[in-house]
């Protein structure tokens, strides 16, 4: 035999009818903290709403813009006119020919040794008792080469540096 007897039905029981129709009611307090919370939500709802319709707006905008660029593109642009390059290449032509006519380092050197030169051989005719006249106005004549070719390659490198240059001691 089963040890548990077998489950039997229960009857249903009748709901207990009230006894008088009571009615209850519910003071609402107000919870400040819980208010503060669906301001916030609410501003943050107002923000969102704004930053997705500017970011719409924007990118309208920049798609416009990107359309419109697409059309002038295609309309062909010229670039810089026949007379333009010209008046270029013409003042390219003319640095290049003053740069090629500056005197270089090289050549102030040979010039300032060959004075050099003059200067003691002068200075020998005129222990030896020589005509040193001569010799003088030669040295002078070189001289004023000299001061006259530095001239030159100081106005050269003004103009070369736009007329800025360092202050010499």
């Amino acid at each position: 035999m089963d040890p548990d007897p077998p489950t039997r039905r229960i009857p249903p029981q009748q709901p207990v009818p009230p006894a008088r129709a009571t009615v209850r009611e519910t003071e609402y307090v107000a919870d400040p903290e819980r208010e503060a919370l669906r301001d916030r939500v609410r501003s943050l709802t107002t923000a969102l709403v704004l930053t997705a319709l500017l970011a719409t707006v924007a990118l309208g905008a920049a798609l416009y813009a990107l359309l419109q660029d697409d059309d002038e593109d295609t309309s062909g642009r010229r670039g810089a006119s026949p007379a333009r390059v010209q008046s270029l290449d013409e003042r390219v032509d003319q640095l290049e020919g003053r740069i090629d006519d500056r005197a270089t380092k090289n050549s102030l050197n040979e010039l300032e040794q060959r004075l050099g030169t003059v200067e003691d051989q002068a200075e020998q005719a005129g222990e030896a008792g020589g005509d040193a006249s001569q010799l003088q106005q030669s040295v002078e004549t070189l001289d004023e080469s000299v001061n006259a070719l530095e001239d030159r390659v100081q106005s050269l490198e003004q103009s070369q540096s736009g007329g800025t240059t360092p202050d010499e001691p």
